[in-house]
């Protein structure tokens, strides 16, 4: 973990810790629920994405009887669709660590056991639903809503949401962003999501939007 990471962690702790009944927590790649926790031992109203059936059944058996909790089982994108789920080639042996590499871009890379980038496993993907997820972000924030803390760690997707995040100025109507962008997962964006970075970085303050997530 790098110093950015470090106060990244630290600003989301912070947040946290504010969380009370009337607080939206929006985390977008819940997985197994390790940083949903986190949330649960708030009263805060908090939505969580998994699209991956095997992950979301871990995350249902943890929270599904948190009345204030909604677990959705979609992926999030710009669109009401349908997607294929790209999985990494070490899925079947230990999917749990696995499934966090999930994707619904198919030109995604992962890491090489020893050494290297590789293509997702193209033979071992399956279908999921997408949500509209600035349709989704904008029905919370119709009238005085606001979102207090919006996770996004959703290999890839990240980019294109941030991006129509910023166009929208939604971002004034929520607290605190926090992501994760993944150049090396995706070279062909580097100049892309440099370009993002760069706007960000202009327009907002670290502890407003945050791109440097784990």
């Amino acid at each position: 973990m790098n110093e950015r990471q470090k106060k990244a962690w630290v600003e989301l702790q912070t947040r946290i810790s504010k969380l009370s009944k009337d607080s939206v927590v929006v985390d977008c790649g819940a997985n197994v629920g390790n940083i949903t926790q986190l949330f649960a031992d708030s009263t805060a109203q908090v939505y969580a994405f998994e699209p991956d059936p095997k992950v979301f059944s871990i995350l249902k058996k943890k929270f599904a009887h948190l009345p204030n909790f909604t677990l959705i089982n979609k992926a999030v994108g710009m669109k009401d669709a349908y997607a294929l789920l790209y999985r990494s080639p070490y899925y079947a042996e230990n999917f749990i660590e696995e499934s966090e590499k999930n994707t619904i871009l198919h030109n995604a890379l992962t890491r090489r056991r020893g050494g290297g980038w590789q293509r997702m496993d193209t033979a071992n993907t399956i279908e999921v639903s997408v949500i509209n997820f600035i349709e989704f972000v904008e029905g919370i924030l119709v009238g005085d809503g606001t979102i207090s803390i919006l996770k996004l760690d959703v290999e890839g997707m990240e980019v294109p949401i941030l991006e129509e995040l910023e166009r929208k100025n939604l971002f004034e109507k929520i607290e605190f962003t926090i992501a994760e962008l993944h150049p090396r997962r995706f070279p062909r964006d580097v100049r892309r999501i440099e370009r993002l970075r760069e706007l960000i970085s202009r327009k907002y303050t670290s502890n407003h939007v945050n791109l440097d997530w784990l």
